[in-house]
């Protein structure tokens, strides 16, 4: 099991009824509002400033950002 990999279910629960797109503030401002679990407010925390334009783009986003970390780990 991948444990760098976001958990889809887990933020696709978080972000039920989340209007996109929107922006990285907004995305933990809402997260934060609903008691995020630190693990999805740290993954949410992490994004890059931008606008996403739906669930598929932050979880895209979050597992580049976590393969990108596991392979500087390794070198």
């Amino acid at each position: 099991m991948d444990h760098s990999a976001p958990d889809a279910v887990r933020l696709a629960s978080l972000l039920t009824d989340f209007r996109f797109p929107a922006r990285k503030w907004e995305l933990t401002t809402y997260a934060e509002d609903r008691g995020a679990d630190g693990t999805s407010r740290g993954e949410l925390a992490g994004l890059p400033e931008g606008l996403y334009r739906d669930l598929d783009a932050v979880i895209s986003m979050i597992r580049a950002m976590n393969s990108r970390m596991h392979r500087n780990l390794l070198t």
